[in-house]
């Protein structure tokens, strides 16, 4: 009995180490999840691509140099971890033409598809949902520019002991934004900066003790760079870096993004590129009479860096969007 009140006590130690630590470590990691697999492909380059399905709320005008009004788009995202569980993205958007640019809504839920953790004592099941609505405007034959705001982002998390719940956490958006700039340096090159502001209030409780609660302010600030040498090439390379603040407790991380798209016809394309020291993959056909419609996916191997809670990971992403 004794022994196993010490394995107890340590594995309430260790889980509320990881539970205090655990926040932080996903948000720099989502931060860095490529939002659609053409982006996965090319490592994951959110900003600086000229494409309406980016991060980038600036990304949203450059509607307007296509010809259509409005898209909507469907993905499905699974992510394995060694050693904890098996999650599945769904997200979805619709985007409208309005004015000099266009609205668009984002729906993200994340789910655990397993049982539960393969690890004993850091955290197992994982959800999360969040709405984005924002908008993005060409100002100039040169410039675009966009905001968003997050009305709905919440997080749970648990961890176990064997079959005991021994900590939970919980995350609530109290307020969250973005802004983006999109700039054609020249016809080839194109320069890209995104800012990010969100203040989150994470609820964690071990065992039977009183929940404790503290806040979460997270600032990011991505840039990136994007060249067209040729037609259907096209390579970009792209940093963030991220303050996280908590209570007494100051992280920052900085990463880079880069990767490469080659067109072989108007229907057909391969990516390829580097997203947390790891390879990624993807492709791209183009359907329809209008060439409206396009599917993508892709294949990353370590899409999220959480090894000291999750294990490796590895991921598979496909998308439908379809224009008019």
């Amino acid at each position: 009995m004794k022994t196993w009140l010490v394995v107890l006590a340590v594995a309430v130690i260790v889980s509320g180490v990881a539970m205090a630590d655990y926040a932080s470590d996903m948000n720099v990691a989502i931060q860095s999840l490529p939002v659609s697999p053409d982006l996965a492909g090319m490592g994951g380059l959110n900003i600086c691509i000229p494409t309406t399905v980016g991060v980038n709320a600036a990304q949203n005008g450059l509607i307007i140099e296509s010809n259509f009004a409005g898209s909507v788009y469907g993905e499905s995202y699974w992510i394995d971890f060694k050693k904890g569980p098996r999650l599945r993205i769904n997200a979805g958007n619709v985007s409208v033409r309005l004015g000099p640019g266009s609205l668009k809504l984002n729906y993200y839920q994340v789910t655990s598809t397993s049982t539960g953790s393969r690890s004993i004592v850091y955290p197992g099941e994982f959800e999360a949902e969040s709405v984005e609505i924002s908008y993005g405007l060409k100002l100039t034959d040169r410039l675009a520019v966009g905001a968003s705001v997050f009305p709905l982002s919440t997080s749970k998390v648990s961890s176990s002991l064997g079959p005991f719940t021994i900590g939970e956490g919980e995350g609530k958006s109290q307020g969250a934004g973005s802004l983006g700039v999109f700039y054609r340096l020249t016809k080839k090159i194109n320069l890209a900066g995104t800012w990010n502001i969100a203040s989150e209030q994470d609820t964690e409780k071990q065992l039977w003790f009183a929940a404790t609660k503290s806040t979460m302010l997270t600032n990011s600030f991505r840039g990136g760079v994007s060249v067209q040498p040729w037609k259907g090439g096209t390579f970009g390379a792209e940093i963030l870096h991220m303050r996280i603040d908590r209570p007494g407790q100051t992280d920052s991380a900085t990463k880079l993004f880069y990767g490469a798209e080659q067109y072989f016809s108007k229907h057909f394309c391969v990516r390829a590129g580097c997203l947390n020291e790891r390879l990624t993959a993807g492709i791209g056909i183009v359907l329809g009479k209008k060439d409206n419609i396009w599917i993508d996916a892709a294949y990353l191997d370590r899409p999220v860096a959480m090894e000291k809670y999750w294990g490796e990971s590895r991921a598979w992403m496909l998308s439908l969007c379809v224009a008019w």
